[in-house]
């Protein structure tokens, strides 16, 4: 009996200092209008967004929850953006965007403003073995065009100012800005925050 009064105690205080290590309006924004029907983890970016290239570099290195479903939209801030997010959208049909991430976040990075169809396409065409007709097709797609569609409407939804952006169960914003993306604390608390808002 003793033993599970300790356990019981011990649940109290970590659930306690759980529940408050992160402070609405600090840590994450109750939004004022809850977004209906969305995945319950949301990330935007863009691969034009330097902070965001260091974002997924710093991040990724570890393993999101296996209880945690994320996806990732791109966002168009800037004109070239609009073959990014086609690109994307093709990633996303393909179930194939762990593997497509970083290779399109170094060419644009390391190209800047010299990425263009023809280099997507072979991004693709190595990464994923598929061939150049395939990708055409894919590109011309109905759901491929669904896809671009559902990302610009989530980031209209949304109303993503900033990237990169997360939303947790389509009711909370986490204040990413206020992470030091080049701590290992802050990806275990971003992880952490994740956690705590899917829950409540």
């Amino acid at each position: 009996m003793k033993k599970c009064y300790i356990i019981f105690f011990g649940l109290i205080i970590t659930f306690n200092t759980y529940a408050t290590q992160f402070i609405d309006g600090k840590h994450y924004i109750t939004l004022s209008k809850p977004i209906l029907n969305q995945p319950q983890v949301v990330e935007f970016f863009s691969f034009s967004c330097q902070y965001c290239y260091k974002f997924e570099n710093q991040f990724r290195i570890h393993q999101l929850p296996k209880n945690i479903k994320l996806v990732k939209y791109h966002i168009d801030f800037i004109k070239k953006g609009s073959i990014l997010t086609h690109a994307w959208a093709i990633a996303i049909a393909l179930g194939a965007e762990n593997k497509l991430i970083k290779p399109i976040f170094s060419s644009v990075q390391n190209m800047k403003n010299l990425v263009n169809k023809k280099i997507l396409k072979d991004i693709f065409i190595k990464k994923l073995n598929i061939s150049s007709e395939e990708y055409e097709k894919l590109w011309t797609s109905f759901s491929v065009k669904l896809l671009i569609e559902k990302q610009i409407k989530a980031a209209i939804d949304f109303n993503v100012s900033t990237i990169p952006a997360a939303f947790v169960n389509g009711k909370y914003m986490i204040k990413i800005d206020n992470l030091d993306i080049e701590s290992q604390d802050a990806t275990i608390n971003y992880f952490d925050i994740i956690n705590f808002l899917s829950k409540k």
